[in-house]
């Protein structure tokens, strides 16, 4: 609008007495306009008012009516109950979380948790937590928080009938340095008496408990626990062990999967086992080099272990090399890891292997944490021959910080035309692998494992699977990468396997290749690269590594590709 007075309009400008009449005037024809205005948006604001409740009473009624046409609603019970079971957790037991399955489930509608309540087979796994205020100070112990505890979980099972239970437990007031002992207890833990009193229905335990803990146990024979068929625990630094009194360890009749992490030395163990019926053992211990199974120690073991599908052991080097060690045949051994601490003799994995016989091996895994300077400069040759040697049916192959040739790598490779994963890095334990020897890789392997049109043979056809991992070992170049990876994800030749997943990792900064790595995984293909140099901000494949977190849960032994 034209004024009068718009050169002086936003100064500082001090207007006459004339001039302050004439702005009078002029203002009041625009404040007249504002009022009327007011007015009419006041009345349209009240029709936009009345108009949006009206359309949300037509929506409400609409989405009401809709929600009736769910197909869920039209699902049989026994649909839904199939649909719930496979909501559960599978790498641990089930959770006193709302935010998971079978609580979770419940919290839905009223017909949903009718059905929940109503299924065994959801209230059968529980993880249970030993509250700090329980165990760890009497003088604080709160009793309302022990007896709701100790309810809440005969409530959990209570909901499942009669089925077997698998149940963890928890001591998450234990120190988990290996210094500290058993800290201050009251004198019954209500929670274990609790579950002792289920002993008949286990079929899975997890103890992550100090031994203290475990003497409403004691009293427990075989006949006390006639389904138990599975038992994880975590020993602890205590000052005393009540594991030599758990007399049903050693007796029960279905007793076949035992994992022991931060086991002692295998002569001291605190317990017997029913060794013969074992399918599946795990001693684990990567803390120290003198508490770990020497290699006579678990061959003692093993030759009892007739049985025996999947192990998982830390050995180290014999004191003295104990004469005339015999040889172990474990016919229907599949799963085989080991995590060895080495020494200055180099031949203890050669003689190791050299005593077993396993014509079913189809996974191994090869780890060494060194123990000397020394240890780290001198190959482990005699290793990779003696297993050239057996030439074993291997699927999966997993070496992790090893000092081994290339060319010794390549002619075990040569004799593995079944191998479908192959992983050259670090295990996955809580380990500074930066301080330990690896093979060093260059592109010579991938030229090797690229079949062409000209030279179709290859090093393992069957492979899908490829992680190279910690890239300040490996000198691989993105040409010899993208060769190979071209020659395998359309394989120019109908007996070689079409590639799945590789991982692997490049020691230098990033280059100018993503595009043609983005290409790949745009087709499907599960493709990892990482740059030792790689900024936080960048947009490449950069991830972030996944590492062991000692004692979170007892789970079971997942695949380790």
């Amino acid at each position: 609008m034209d004024s009068p007075f718009s050169l002086v309009l936003d100064t500082n400008y001090i207007p006459t007495d004339a001039e302050a009449r004439q702005i009078q005037n002029l203002l009041s024809q625009p404040i007249s306009s504002i009022s009327r205005l007011d007015s009419e948006i006041s009345r349209m604001q009240a029709i936009i008012k009345d108009m949006s409740l009206t359309r949300d009473k037509l929506r409400n009624y609409v989405v009401s009516h809709r929600a009736l046409l769910s197909p869920v609603r039209r699902l049989p019970p026994e649909v839904v109950a199939e649909i719930f079971v496979h909501c559960l957790p599978t790498n641990h037991n089930a959770l006193m979380s709302i935010g998971e399955a079978p609580l979770l489930l419940g919290r839905i509608c009223r017909t949903w948790r009718d059905i929940s309540i109503s299924m065994p087979q959801l209230w059968c796994s529980l993880h249970v937590v030993i509250p700090l205020c329980v165990i760890r100070d009497p003088l604080i112990e709160d009793p309302s928080i022990e007896d709701t505890s100790c309810q809440s979980m005969k409530n959990w099972f209570a909901r499942s009938g009669n089925l077997p239970l698998s149940i963890s437990v928890m001591d998450c007031s234990w120190p988990r340095s290996s210094n500290n002992f058993d800290p201050p207890k009251p004198k019954k833990h209500p929670l274990i008496e609790t579950l002792v009193q289920l002993s008949h229905r286990w079929k899975s335990l997890g103890l992550n408990v100090s031994s203290l803990s475990l003497k409403p146990m004691l009293a427990l024979t075989a006949d006390d626990v006639p389904l138990l068929e599975s038992i994880k625990t975590e020993e602890r630094r205590a000052k005393e062990s009540l594991w030599s009194q758990c007399t049903f360890l050693r007796t029960a009749r279905r007793l076949n999967n035992v994992s022991i992490r931060n086991v002692r030395r295998v002569s001291s163990l605190p317990f017997a086992l029913p060794w013969a019926q074992l399918t599946r053992l795990s001693l684990k211990n990567w803390s120290s080099n003198s508490e770990s199974c020497s290699v006579s120690e678990l061959l003692d073991i093993l030759r009892q272990c007739s049985k025996l599908e999947s192990c998982t052991s830390n050995i180290c080097a014999d004191p003295s090399n104990p004469p005339n060690l015999s040889t172990v045949v474990l016919p229907v051994l599949q799963h085989l890891r080991i995590f060895a601490f080495e020494s200055d003799d180099n031949r203890m994995l050669a003689r190791f292997f050299d005593l077993l016989i396993m014509p079913e091996l189809c996974e191994l895994q090869v780890s060494v944490k060194p123990t000397t300077p020394s240890s780290r400069e001198e190959p482990h040759l005699h290793f990779l021959s003696v297993l050239t040697r057996r030439s074993y049916p291997l699927e999966k192959l997993s070496l992790g910080l090893l000092a081994i040739s290339e060319d010794e790598l390549i002619e075990f490779l040569q004799v593995l035309p079944s191998l479908r994963v192959l992983v050259i890095g670090p295990p996955g334990e809580d380990l500074s692998a930066d301080n330990h020897s690896e093979t060093t890789l260059h592109d010579r392997i991938l030229r090797l494992l690229s079949p062409t049109k000209v030279s179709p043979d290859s090093l393992c056809p069957s492979l899908t699977t490829v992680k190279f991992t910690f890239g300040k070992h490996h000198n691989f170049s993105e040409d010899a990468l993208l060769d190979f990876i071209n020659s395998r994800w359309q394989p120019v030749h109908p007996g070689i396997a079409r590639l799945e997943s590789v991982e692997i990792s490049f020691n230098k900064g990033q280059s100018d290749f993503e595009a043609q790595f983005k290409a790949f995984r745009l087709e499907g293909l599960d493709l990892s690269v990482t740059y030792s140099g790689c900024p936080r901000d960048s947009e490449s494949s950069c991830k972030p590594r996944v590492l062991y977190l000692p004692g979170v849960g007892l789970q079971d032994e997942g695949e380790w590709e």
